[in-house]
C-alpha cells in the first residue's frame, strides 16, 4: 500500500511513499530483487503461499506469496512464513521456472500492507544484502559503509520488543497448525 493506493511490490519505485504500521508514510530507500531459477532443488527457495482470508476476514485479499524466511504479523507477533505452514491454507508453492522475490528497504525495520496483511520490510542481517541480484546498484548509491544504518538502528524499537513466537492454540488466527480447527 502506497500513499496513492495499492501497488504491486515489483512496481514500487525507490523514493515512493509506503504506508507503514509504525512509521506512517516512509520512503522506499531500495527495492531488493532476487530471482532464483526453478532448477534450484532446495525447498527453502520455493515461496510460501497464503490463501485469501486466512489471517482474518478478507486478509489477505488475494493469494500472497512470500519467502520462507519472511515474517508476517499474526496477532501481535511476527512469525516466519515457514513456521506457519499447515499444508492447507499456507503451503509451499509448486514448481516454477523461477521465483522472483522483492523486499522493501526503508532504512528501518517496519511492517507494510501486502494484500491487506501486515508483512515485514527488509532488515539487514549482516551481509544478507550481498545475496541480492541488484546489490551493485545499492553500493553505487550508498558506497560508504557508514552510509548504511547501524544494526542497532535497523529495527523500529516497537517491533524489537515483540516476542517472536508461533501462535498458541487460543490465538484463532486460522494460520498455523496449532490454530486450525
Amino acid at each position: 500500500m502506497t500513499a496513492h493506493g495499492e501497488v504491486a511490490v515489483e512496481d514500487l519505485k525507490e523514493g515512493g511513499l509506503v504506508v507503514c504500521r509504525f512509521g506512517g508514510l516512509r520512503a522506499a530507500r531500495w527495492i531488493r530483487r532476487q530471482s532464483i531459477p526453478g532448477t534450484v532443488q532446495y525447498a527453502d527457495v520455493r515461496a510460501i503461499r497464503f490463501a485469501p482470508g486466512l489471517i482474518a476476514d478478507a486478509v489477505p485479499r488475494a493469494p500472497l506469496f512470500v519467502s520462507a524466511g519472511h515474517s508476517m504479523l499474526i496477532g501481535e507477533s511476527l512469525v516466519l512464513a515457514s513456521d506457519l505452514m499447515n499444508g492447507i491454507t499456507i503451503t509451499r508453492d509448486g514448481h516454477r521456472d523461477r521465483w522472483d522475490y522483492f523486499q522493501i528497504d526503508l532504512g528501518v525495520h517496519d511492517l507494510v500492507l501486502a494484500n491487506g496483511a501486515w508483512s515485514e520490510t527488509f532488515a539487514d542481517c549482516g551481509r544478507f544484502r550481498d545475496r541480492f541480484d541488484n546489490v551493485m546498484d545499492y553500493r553505487r548509491r550508498l558506497p560508504r559503509p557508514d552510509a548504511r544504518p547501524s544494526r542497532s538502528h535497523q529495527m523500529d524499537r516497537r517491533i524489537e520488543g515483540w516476542a517472536w513466537r508461533i501462535c498458541s492454540a487460543g490465538a484463532s488466527c486460522r494460520c498455523c497448525s496449532a490454530c486450525m480447527p
